[in-house]
């Protein structure tokens, strides 16, 4: 896993999210796999939705990173929709900048390299809230109000990949859902979620998130060879035993059929 250009993904990755009330359609890769938007998974929880506001239409569909601050780091036409890292002092900045041209936002508070939120190779959810503080703010809290109820921001991102090593082996869905809480008692409005690697709808599966509002699933051709409704059908089991809201995601890089015959015209494998 990397850091750069303000936001913490794994090395080589352009991760692509498609989102419409976090059910969602892929785009494809050489393979030229495809899902067709409007098949959600679980429920919803209230307080946490997005209240859309009629100016935004279609699916939000973008990168990950696509801001640094209240700057664009591309277009952000033909994107819709990003998700990023931001700090709580340029939050109100990239908030207003995105709302400007019509682009919608699933916010990374509390984000950055997992390394600021370990101790002794475990994650620390203290060393956590105490980032997460840093947004408890009158203005913060009024701006992102206005950003949920016009729908500029789709949710909150509360940890990237949870069943990857970088967080030690302590970090449970129980915990997960305490950070949904402490992120709610300062932005009761907002929908918070957790992103997941491709065959992480599996992690933890003998647990169940009770305060998680969504999830992020991410393909890659390689978990199932290539057979995306199997995947796609788990995911959305796992999410509705799990009572929370499917988005999809895509790795654009790695995540097709990967051409590996050097000659590099999407046919070889």
């Amino acid at each position: 896993m990397t850091w750069r250009n303000g936001v913490y993904r794994s090395a080589g990755r352009w991760r692509s999210l498609a989102l419409v009330m976090f059910a969602l359609a892929f785009g494809a890769s050489c393979a030229g796999e495809a899902v067709a938007p409007g098949e959600g998974g679980g429920t919803e929880r209230g307080a946490g939705t997005p209240n859309l506001a009629v100016a935004y239409i279609g699916i939000p569909f973008g990168p990950f990173g696509l801001w640094t601050l209240s700057r664009v780091e591309y277009g952000p036409r033909p994107f819709t929709g990003s998700h990023n890292y931001v700090k709580a002092d340029s939050l109100i900045a990239q908030l207003n900048a995105a709302r400007s041209k019509g682009h919608r936002l699933i916010l990374a508070m509390a984000g950055g390299p997992p390394k600021n939120y370990i101790t002794n190779g475990q994650f620390d959810l203290t060393k956590w809230k105490n980032v997460m503080n840093t947004y408890n703010t009158p203005a913060l809290k009024t701006a992102v109000a206005a950003g949920v109820a016009d729908g500029t921001i789709i949710g909150d991102m509360l940890v990237d990949e949870p069943e990857t090593k970088q967080w030690g082996t302590t970090l449970n869905k129980a915990m997960i859902d305490e950070m949904a809480v402490y992120v709610k008692t300062i932005f009761p409005t907002i929908a918070v979620g957790v992103n997941h690697g491709p065959p992480a709808y599996k992690w933890k599966n003998t647990e169940i998130y009770k305060k998680v509002d969504y999830a992020v699933y991410q393909y890659a051709h390689w978990v199932t060879a290539g057979d995306l409704t199997s995947w796609k059908d788990a995911v959305l089991a796992q999410a509705k035993r799990d009572g929370v809201t499917v988005a999809f995601s895509i790795n654009v890089l790695n995540g097709g059929k990967q051409d590996r015959d050097v000659v590099y015209d999407c046919t070889g494998s």
